[in-house]
């Protein structure tokens, strides 16, 4: 009798470890997906470089151009009071130092100063070579004071990206999953690993039924 109840323990110890080697493959993919989510998608650095590479300070800066540029086209000004005002360089360094200080929870504001100055000085320029004088523009249009607010306000709009918000709440709400979870995960796993211990006296069963969870999560990572 004691034959018979032998083999059906083993079996049975088997097939407890075998839920345990699957209970060790879903939380080590989780901590597994976590560590990756954290380094990878919701990285500050990782979220900047992304952005660089899909060319969207190039099409801001293009759509930018454009639509200062239907602002002075209604005050009958030339395109070149816009030289260098909007430049890429320029789209770049204040669109990044928004996205960045909105990443790290600082007071995010797109600086138009630069923008507002030298659209300025450029009309400026422009009507000492004309007969048409900054007064007399006044009155048949907003006046240079307006444009170049408008100017600067659409200047603001642009770079102040609003999908940059989005990340960021996406990104605490995750940290805030984490707090717990890899916490949780640790515990599952020490007790996991206490009860493998108390079934199987052998060392190389308790890394065989390891290394299964490790193989399982590493599947499903790659799925």
């Amino acid at each position: 009798m004691g034959q018979v109840k032998k083999p059906l323990k083993k079996r049975i110890r088997n097939v407890v470890s075998y839920v345990f080697s699957l209970f060790l493959a879903l939380i080590f993919f989780l901590l597994f997906a976590s560590i990756a989510l954290r380094f990878g998608l919701f990285n500050d650095k990782a979220t900047l470089a992304r952005i660089n590479e899909s060319g969207y300070y190039n099409n801001v800066q293009e759509e930018l151009y454009k639509n200062i540029k239907t602002i002075t086209d209604e005050a009958k000004l030339p395109e070149s009071v816009m030289s260098d005002v909007i430049s890429l360089k320029r789209v770049y360094v204040n669109g990044k130092n928004y996205i960045s200080n909105v990443l790290e929870g600082k007071e995010a504001k797109a600086d138009t100063s630069k923008v507002e100055e030298e659209l300025q000085k450029n009309i400026d320029e422009y009507l000492s070579k004309t007969d048409i004088k900054s007064s007399d523009l006044e009155t048949v249009n907003p006046g240079t004071s307006q444009l170049v607010y408008q100017a600067a306000k659409e200047y603001k709009r642009m770079l102040e990206f609003p999908f940059v918000k989005y990340i960021k709440e996406y990104e605490e709400a995750f940290y805030h999953v984490i707090k717990w979870c890899i916490p949780v995960c640790v515990v599952l796993l020490v007790l996991i690993y206490i009860m493998l211990f108390r079934i199987h006296r052998d060392k190389h069963r308790i890394a065989r039924y390891s290394a299964f969870g490790m193989l399982g999560a590493t599947w499903m990572m790659l799925m």
